[in-house]
């Protein structure tokens, strides 16, 4: 469990990146000799609403990822409470308590 959540993690955080790499990294350039980047058609507006579609699916990604991060981090803290609780010797029995309640006048 501990692996998945540390992967669970890297993965969320991969993402992440990719999303805002997506969303802030743009060239364009006229010439077909330079290097363009995140452009997919010819026209610029087209290119920024391919690009924010992208990176809206790799922040959807990245916050499935972190919340299961999460829950299974918190599953884990759980697991190993349960696992102190039960190993310690605390033996309480609450039976053998007497109920204090007997004399209602005291109210």
């Amino acid at each position: 469990m501990k692996g998945l959540s540390i992967t669970s993690l890297i993965l969320s955080i991969i993402f992440l990146i990719l999303g805002f790499y997506r969303l802030l990294v743009y060239s364009n350039p006229e010439s077909a000799y330079s290097e363009s980047r995140n452009a997919w058609v010819g026209g610029d507006a087209y290119n920024y609403i391919i690009n924010a579609a992208q990176a809206t699916a790799f922040f959807v990604l990245f916050a499935a990822f972190f919340l299961a991060f999460i829950v299974i981090k918190i599953g884990l803290k759980l697991q190993n409470t349960e696992n102190k609780v039960s190993n310690s010797n605390l033996n309480i029995n609450f039976d053998d308590k007497k109920d204090n309640f007997e004399d209602v006048n005291k109210w």
